[in-house]
């Protein structure tokens, strides 16, 4: 394992925690590369051996998706599903640097734990998930290229998903 190129890559994840906590959802969106491709899926619940497809959309976004979504979470007006905001914790842990499919790429899986809490709501709201992410290494810095997510839960027991995982 490259212990600098893991270094880099568990500092950014913690800088994108760091952004998508304080709400600076174009700041974040501007460290993403623009071939993005972002999807996110709910578990679905199935027998031992059953066949069929790992879980329920969530999310499945592009570059211009993503800007869409983060114009409209920091426009007042646009947001009223998280007006007033919402207090947001990214947790991100179990990092793990996984073997390069493309070259200037590097695979990085992860474990996320979203703690999101509103002034308004009684008890706060925890989503656990694992993500398999891929970077392109560019004259940039990393950015993040793909980001797979598979949520623990089946339902997703939050009023809205104006979060990113």
């Amino acid at each position: 394992m490259d212990e600098r190129l893991f270094a880099r890559i568990y500092e950014h994840l913690m800088d994108e925690a760091a952004l998508l906590d304080a709400r600076q959802y174009l700041e974040w969106h501007a460290t993403l590369d623009p071939d993005i491709r972002y999807s996110a899926y709910a578990n679905l619940v199935r027998m031992q051996g059953e066949e069929g497809p790992t879980g329920a959309p969530l999310f499945l976004e592009n570059h211009a998706s993503l800007r869409t979504r983060c114009e409209q979470l920091t426009t007042p007006g646009f947001s009223v599903s998280d007006n007033p905001p919402a207090a947001t914790r990214h947790f991100v842990t179990n990092v793990r640097l996984r073997p390069a499919e493309a070259p200037g790429t590097c695979r990085v899986d992860s474990n996320v734990l979203i703690y999101r809490t509103r002034g308004t709501d009684l008890a706060p709201f925890f989503l656990s998930a694992a993500r398999q992410d891929e970077f392109a290494d560019t004259s940039q810095g990393l950015r993040l290229r793909r980001r797979l997510v598979h949520c623990d839960d089946a339902v997703i027991g939050s009023r809205s998903l104006s979060f990113f995982i």
